[in-house]
C-alpha cells in the first residue's frame, strides 16, 4: 500500500535550555552572528527565554531557555519545530500524533499557531502555522484548533491588534 502523500513540515527552529544566558548569547552572536530578535520571560513557565535568528525575515532559528543551575545533568535540547503551511496542515498533524497516542497542547503564539506533543522517546516537538501579525515572544495562550480558520484568525488579530 502507498502512503497518502502529505505536505511536509519543514524544520524551522531548535530550542536549547541554558544556564548562563548572556554567555550563551554571546557565544551565538559573535561565533555564528546571530542577533536577537526578542526576549522576554515566559508567563507560563517563569522562564527566561531569547530568540536568535540570522535572517532578518525569520523571527527565530534558535530559542534559548534559562534553566536554574541546581546541579543535576541538564538536559540540553528543549524542543525541535517544524513549520506547516496551514492551520488545516497543522490540524493533519495533529490528528496523525494523537493517533499516535501523543497528547496535544495547543498554543496561540499570536505570530504562531502552535501544537506541542513528544515523540515517543520523549523528545518535545512543536509544529506551527505561522500567522501573519506580529506579537512579541514570549507569548502563547490555549486555543480551539477545532475552529474555523476565519474564527481563528478573528481571535489573534484581536490579540494582536493586527490589521
Amino acid at each position: 500500500m502507498i502512503p497518502e502523500p502529505r505536505p511536509a513540515a519543514r524544520l524551522s527552529h531548535l530550542g536549547l535550555r541554558v544556564r548562563d544566558l548572556p554567555r550563551m548569547l554571546e557565544f551565538y552572536a559573535s561565533v555564528l552572528g546571530l542577533t536577537v530578535s526578542d526576549r522576554g520571560v515566559s508567563a507560563r513557565r517563569g522562564q527566561e527565554m531569547a530568540f536568535l535568528t540570522g535572517d532578518p525575515a525569520v523571527h527565530h532559528q534558535l530559542a534559548l531557555v534559562a534553566v536554574p543551575d541546581e546541579g543535576a545533568a541538564l538536559p540540553k535540547l528543549e524542543h525541535l519545530a517544524f513549520e506547516v503551511g496551514s492551520l488545516a496542515d497543522l490540524r493533519a498533524v495533529r490528528d496523525r500524533a494523537m493517533a499516535a497516542g501523543a497528547g496535544i497542547r495547543s498554543s496561540n503564539h499570536g505570530n504562531a499557531w502552535a501544537i506541542y506533543f513528544r515523540d515517543p522517546e520523549g523528545t518535545a516537538v512543536e509544529v506551527f502555522a505561522p500567522a501573519p501579525f506580529p506579537m512579541q515572544q514570549p507569548y502563547g495562550q490555549p486555543f480551539d484548533l477545532d475552529q474555523a480558520d476565519a474564527e481563528i484568525i478573528a481571535a489573534t488579530r484581536a490579540l494582536t491588534g493586527g490589521p
